[in-house]
């Protein structure tokens, strides 16, 4: 089985894949995929840069490029984090047993997180943050990002406004339902 994950900035889709990575699964993040790229060329690993490269790599080697890197790579139960433009959730969805998460989470308690991780080229102001989601929910072209388009598409949507052991039984209940589903 396949678990896709989506959701906006600092929703909570790598505490998610976490979560999944204690029950078995193996985790495969898009974003890191896009990481390892940005970093191989020496660029700076600023969500900016990781936009422009994404969408780079999707105009030159086509719309699920990222999703195509990651199948790759599959083996047994796996979670596949940070979906982020329909073509890739094309190809993922080529497998039967693939399921979709949408994480979400109120944008000031998203904020706080994000400040908190203290992730490298992270935005540093909400509003920079509130920017470039803006950005990533409608891009300019079809092979750009478009998550709220993959987003709608989403078999299962995680509110994570509340607390970890919140998050978790949120996850535990998905996953019940899914499992019942295969």
């Amino acid at each position: 089985m396949i678990i896709g994950i989506t959701g906006s900035l600092a929703a909570g889709k790598d505490t998610v894949a976490q979560i999944l990575e204690e029950n078995g699964f193996r985790h495969i993040s898009l974003s890191q995929i896009l990481r390892d790229v940005v970093a191989s060329k020496g660029g700076e690993l600023t969500t900016e840069n990781l936009t422009k490269e994404g969408n780079l790599l999707r105009h030159k080697m086509g719309d699920g490029f990222l999703a195509k890197r990651a199948l790759e790579n599959v083996k047994g139960d796996t979670v596949i984090s940070s979906i982020r433009q329909p073509g890739e959730l094309v190809q993922l969805r080529k497998n039967k047993h693939f399921f979709l998460i949408n994480v979400d989470a109120d944008p000031r308690i998203r904020w706080q997180r994000l400040k908190n991780r203290k992730r490298p080229g992270d935005p540093t102001t909400m509003e920079e943050m509130i920017k470039i989601e803006k950005k990533q929910m409608k891009a300019g072209g079809s092979k750009d990002m478009q998550l709220d388009v993959v987003a709608s598409k989403a078999d299962y949507i995680i509110n994570n406004d509340g607390s970890l052991s919140d998050l978790q039984r949120n996850v535990d209940k998905v996953i019940k339902k899914i499992k019942k589903r295969v």
